[in-house]
């Protein structure tokens, strides 16, 4: 797997001004990072490795100051790293996963090479650097891609007045609110480069729109499911009622759908919530959606996908 280039992928879905100033600030010392820890082994010289160390250090810097401007709205230029690192500790800024990953790094490596620069760093330690730092960028940019796209959404749906809203008949029912918002939703997608989506930014836009159109719901995205490792894409609530699961996916496909079946009954599973929605998106806004409920050990699982006959061969 070349985890630049994935890095690179999110990045390309942000802003040409945004993008440049993170290739140039984040982007450029990872392949840095890289190059030092190849020419370890190709000069025979074990220091390249402390130095791709002090080239993570940049590039984590770099995306810190980046995520600082954009989640936080407020320019870095004047501040010191650990100001904007205590900032992100004190305001719960970053989403469960991001402050695993960004404590992780702080800790073992920034703190590190940063206050004791009489240490030399071994080819494994390199190795981890350059693995870790880079998993804390590409989380952090899923969470940067799609504020961007939440807040995007928000002022588009102010600006063009959305026009969908749940009828009254059903308005009181939670599961019957969820699945009209879900069959209106690719009409209502306020983006024009829906078919360039990835799913951080489908998750963005997603949210806005529910918290448009579900009117006393509260909607959590990137939610933490008890006290397991998963996260759910979105969980939304009302009142004293069961929390609901939803999966988002940016395809469909015959092994895509099975799997995501799989995904969410074992989320049901360890918890006490007893309904899921998953969500297949289209790029066409012109089709219509359909819907299949399961019931599976007692829990019920709604699948929103196209229309079989707007299905590629591919996808059935």
């Amino acid at each position: 797997m070349d985890t630049l280039k994935e890095i690179d992928s999110l990045i390309d879905s942000l802003s040409v001004e945004v993008q440049n100033k993170i290739k140039l600030g984040v982007s450029q010392h990872i392949s840095r990072a890289e190059y030092h820890f190849r020419q370890a082994k190709t000069k025979n010289d074990d220091q390249y490795y402390t130095d791709a160390i002090y080239r993570t250090n940049q590039a984590y810097e770099g995306i810190l100051r980046e995520a600082y401007e954009l989640l936080a709205k407020k320019t870095s230029e004047k501040m010191k790293t650990f100001e904007i690192e205590d900032y992100f500790e004190k305001e719960n800024v970053f989403n469960y996963r991001v402050k695993k990953a960004f404590t992780n790094y702080r800790q073992e490596w920034r703190n590190t090479a940063t206050h004791n620069h009489n240490l030399f760093f071994k080819k494994d330690e390199a190795f981890l650097a350059i693995v870790n730092v880079s998993a804390f960028i590409y989380i952090l940019l899923n969470q940067i891609v799609e504020k961007v796209a939440y807040s995007a959404t928000k002022e588009n749906i102010k600006n063009k007045n959305l026009s969908v809203t749940i009828p009254k008949d059903i308005k009181q029912n939670t599961i019957e609110s969820i699945k009209f918002a879900f069959l209106n939703y690719h009409k209502y997608v306020i983006t024009s480069k829906i078919e360039n989506m990835n799913e951080a930014q489908l998750l963005g836009n997603l949210t806005a729109y529910f918290e448009e159109i579900l009117i006393g719901f509260k909607i959590f995205a990137e939610y933490e499911i008890g006290d397991t490792k998963y996260h759910c894409d979105l969980l939304v609530s009302r009142d004293d009622e069961k929390p609901v699961i939803i999966e988002i996916k940016v395809r469909f496909d015959r092994n895509n759908y099975e799997n995501a079946i799989r995904q969410v009954l074992s989320y049901l599973n360890q918890t006490k919530m007893d309904v899921a929605f998953i969500y297949f998106a289209s790029e066409n806004k012109t089709i219509e959606y359909v819907y299949e409920e399961k019931i599976l050990n007692d829990k019920k699982i709604y699948v929103f996908m196209p229309e079989k006959k707007y299905l590629t061969t591919n996808s059935t």
